[in-house]
């Protein structure tokens, strides 16, 4: 339980702290390409409205400091861009009418047209296209296209996302190596307070062994001097009733993880499920009960027999107790997965998800109703020896019927 709770915080740790630097680095690495198409664009409106050239070009300086300046008096030295223009023909027809890349050496007139015919079919008024970046303006006769070259911006954003993604991706290795290190310190405190209870459980549960014996031996005594009575058979009664809870809590502090990992071995889960299922027929029968197996020959399983064969007895015990007319169990195996379901008709059973019976002494108002004995410990046993398999249990109420399903 313990190294589940660590595993479990490390991971969650881990994503949370993950999720927040991916966000900065995604946020930064936006604002800085939104900046960069910004400035690409004001530029190239400005070039646009000057007719596509930064002769006669007058420039508005903004005040010392301001950084959202975009063009200076260096801009039209800086800036490498061609423009192409189309003569409009009709409503949709354009021809065109001249290609100029006097301000660019990369790229020549074919190259230059092509990318304009690619942007105008596209209808968009701008956009980029590999690293450049381009404006579809309306002129008095057509229509002049504007492609400026962003490629050293692209290239130092491009650098720069390299560099944010090696050290977010850094930061949550460094993250995730440290929280397994401290994670056995943070959770020290909890596992001493888990450690405390089950060792409370079990000399609770050794205590009671000694008052019980002495109160059964006593009855006994009585029964033998007295007779039988209704009294000393409440007492008996209450004796099994509390020997059993106190097994069933001595059971469950001392399954643990090393119970699981040290003692697993290879064994035929098929003829284990078979044995589990034979002391029950007869209880079974004594109840007019119908108890059907579906088990499938052959099925092997890695883990630990004692275990797995004490999980099946509490099924069993659990559904012959509280079952109705009908009990179903099978054992199957698709691939690597295999599935144990048990199935009992139930009376006034809720439908959907029954997850709540696993809770440790819980017990339903319909059991208590019913008075039948019980303590509410054993499904609790169930799930624990399932988890501790790595497997996945889960309880189910369908139409008057109680459905546990357990798969490995």
């Amino acid at each position: 339980m313990i190294n589940k709770l660590r595993k479990r915080f490390i991971l969650i740790s881990t994503a949370v702290v993950s999720v927040v630097i991916l966000l900065i680095f995604g946020v930064a690495n936006l604002i800085s390409y939104i900046k960069i198409t910004d400035g690409s664009d004001e530029v190239l409106l400005s070039l646009a409205e000057n007719g596509g050239t930064f002769k006669d070009f007058a420039i508005v300086m903004r005040p010392n400091g301001d950084d959202s300046v975009t063009i200076t008096k260096e801009t039209p030295f800086e800036t490498r861009y061609f423009t192409v223009t189309y003569d409009q023909i009709n409503a949709r027809t354009l021809k065109l009418a001249d290609v100029d890349c006097s301000c660019i050496a990369s790229v020549g007139v074919d190259e230059a047209a092509r990318y304009a015919n690619a942007v105008v079919v596209k209808a968009r008024d701008k956009g980029s296209v590999d690293d450049y970046r381009y404006l579809v303006y309306d002129t008095a006769g057509g229509k002049m296209v504007i492609f400026m070259d962003n490629s050293r911006q692209m290239t130092t954003f491009r650098q720069f996302l390299s560099v944010s993604g090696a050290i977010a991706g850094g930061s949550i290795v460094i993250i995730f190596l440290l929280l397994c290190l401290l994670s056995k310190r943070i959770v020290a405190p909890i596992a001493a307070s888990y450690e405390k209870q089950k060792q409370f459980v079990t000399d609770a549960s050794h205590e009671l062994k000694t008052p019980l014996a002495i109160i059964s031996a006593n009855n006994e005594l009585i029964e033998m001097e007295s007779g039988e009575s209704d009294c000393t058979r409440a007492i008996s009664k209450q004796i099994a009733r509390m020997a059993t809870m106190t097994k069933n809590l001595t059971a469950l502090a001392k399954i643990d993880e090393s119970a699981a990992l040290d003692q697993r071995n290879d064994f035929d889960l098929s003829s284990l499920v078979l044995e589990a299922v034979e002391p029950y027929v007869a209880p079974a029968e004594a109840k007019n009960m119908r108890l059907d197996t579906d088990v499938q020959q052959g099925v092997g399983y890695f883990g630990n027999v004692a275990l797995i064969s004490q999980m099946l007895t509490l099924i069993l015990d659990n559904a012959v107790k509280y079952g109705r007319d009908y009990i179903r169990l099978s054992l199957t195996k698709n691939k690597r997965n295999i599935s144990i379901t048990v199935k009992n008709g139930a009376d006034s059973i809720g439908t959907g998800n029954l997850d709540k019976y696993f809770e440790r002494f819980y017990r339903s108002d319909e059991s208590r109703a019913q008075g039948i004995e019980g303590s509410g410990i054993g499904l609790s046993i169930v799930k624990e020896i399932v988890e501790l398999h790595k497997g996945k249990v889960t309880a189910e109420g369908i139409s008057g019927e109680f459905v546990i399903s357990i798969n490995f």
